[in-house]
């Protein structure tokens, strides 16, 4: 992590523009000189230009005080201070770390600044004549490790550190734990697999494993890991001892996927599945899942799903013989024989277009128009089928044909699709009521961006159609009611 904080840094100190400091130009992030004085990410600080002193990328001083950012850390001696890193500086009197763990500067305690050292440029460890330290923003002003011999004393992986007497994880002293065989056996990189042993336990994030044998340890995965007695699970903050998991039979399927002779398992802490089977259970995809009796979606069953038939398309869709899925939810009137993932979270069949599980258009359904006494009687009027919860229509003023209208989006294409362009000069000329042979038409104000109007047939008057919800709106306010019997007559 201090390692990513210093590239972060050094990418700072090359790209920020360069400042005349006592004579010398520095590279220095977030710090800049002006004509009325000097600046750190635009606050001013109240420094001595002459005698000022950038010493690392956060701590400067001048004559008479000691800053860090633009902070005056009071208690500083500015004759004597020095950096040590961007964090950590010293002067005669005190170590001084700035913590995230809680606001401001604060001594070390007890440090000796005279002969007090980092192990590395990065490293949370130091020492001084005497002691030896654990400096972290875990922790609010820096913790000596008690009782260390610091001749003996050495630094280990994954915050793990031992001397002749004891072995300590970040500064604390680990119970039970055997210095002279005790080993970090991963977590050199993260602490996600922060397993150690000595030759009687296993340890975890510096706690002891109850009841578990290092001979037989042995790490599966990332995240877990076994022995004779017990499987475990591991994350970024603890371990814990997965509930009833038979190690003898234990099998790690994939990162999600667990099984033993009794139980699967999902997830980094291993819930079980209730009532999932082990020993007919397949993996469909990362956290898909079947055996005889369900389809599983993480550890949750995907009700009406059929094992049997069930396969996995692609970014949460999948179908069975019977229905299409969006994640653990069927798609209502999908058709399957049809349906195909069009991108991330967008699919569509020969009938719809969705979005996730949700229609948010239909492809263009029409209805073509045969009975020309009904036709002239409701050219460009609005039908809503009655029987079928309102389904709308719109009835071509030209074409022997109707439109399906069922969602906001379906309204708002055919109203565009169908609309008839006109010039500003005839738009201002109706006034808000169009002509007899524009009854039912979509007209679209061609030098306006192409606004579309709906010119409602009985009255003439023309509204507005500027978004799909408008659209919509209008199409259901303005609709006539019509028998499903007597729209198939149409």
């Amino acid at each position: 992590m201090k390692n990513l904080l210093y590239l972060i840094f050094l990418i700072f100190i090359l790209t920020s523009n360069p400042v005349n400091v006592a004579g010398k130009d520095f590279f220095i992030a977030a710090l800049e000189k002006r004509a009325d004085g000097i600046y750190f990410s635009d606050h001013k600080m109240d420094a001595d230009p002459e005698t000022f002193q950038q010493l690392d990328v956060f701590w400067s001083k001048d004559k008479n005080k000691v800053f860090y950012r633009w902070h005056v850390v009071d208690v500083a001696d500015p004759g004597s201070f020095e950096a040590i890193n961007y964090q950590i500086g010293k002067d005669k009197y005190n170590v001084y770390w700035n913590s995230q763990f809680s606001e401001g500067i604060h001594a070390i305690k007890d440090a000796d600044p005279k002969t007090f050292v980092l192990c590395g440029p990065t490293s949370v460890y130091a020492y001084d004549k005497e002691r030896v330290f654990y400096i972290s923003s875990e922790t609010a002003d820096g913790q000596e490790i008690k009782g260390t011999d610091k001749e003996s004393f050495e630094i280990l992986r994954g915050s793990y550190s031992k001397d002749k007497n004891n072995v300590y994880y970040k500064n604390e002293i680990v119970e039970s734990a055997d210095p002279d065989s005790f080993k970090v056996i991963q977590g050199s990189v993260t602490d996600f697999t922060n397993y150690s042993i000595d030759s009687h336990y296993v340890y975890c994030h510096g706690k002891k494993l109850d009841n578990s044998d290092a001979k037989t340890f042995e790490i599966i995965n990332q995240y877990n890991a076994k022995d004779k007695n017990n499987v475990y699970t591991n994350n970024l903050f603890e371990c814990n001892i997965m509930t009833g998991a038979d190690p003898g039979s234990y099998v790690d399927l994939s990162r999600n996927y667990k099984k033993d002779k009794n139980n699967v398992y999902f997830g980094y802490w291993g819930d079980i599945i209730e009532n999932a089977d082990p020993e007919s259970l397949e993996l469909i995809q990362d956290i898909y899942s079947k055996d005889k009796n369900n389809v599983y979606l993480m550890a949750d069953v995907i009700e009406g799903a059929d094992p049997k038939t069930f396969r996995y398309l692609n970014y949460g869709y999948s179908l069975d013989a019977n229905n299409v899925f969006y994640m653990d939810k069927a798609i209502k009137g999908a058709d399957i024989n049809s349906f195909r993932v069009v991108k991330e979270k967008y699919a569509a069949d020969s009938f719809a277009n969705y979005f996730q599980d949700i229609v948010i258009s239909r492809n263009g359904k029409t209805h073509d128009i045969k009975n020309k006494i009904m036709h002239d009687r409701l050219r460009g009027r609005i039908l809503l089928e009655t029987e079928k919860n309102g389904e709308a229509w719109y009835v071509s003023p030209d074409l022997n044909k109707a439109y399906y209208l069922g969602l906001p989006l379906d309204a708002f294409a055919v109203m565009r699709e169908l609309g008839l362009g006109i010039s500003e000069t005839n738009y201002n000329s109706f006034k808000g009521y169009a002509p007899q042979k524009l009854s039912g038409k979509i007209i679209l104000r061609t030098e306006a961006m192409g606004e579309a109007y709906y010119v409602n047939p009985p009255d003439l008057k023309m509204h507005y159609l500027g978004r799909p919800a408008d659209a919509f709106r209008v199409m259901r306010e303005l609709g006539l009611g019509i028998s499903s019997e007597d729209f198939d007559n149409l």
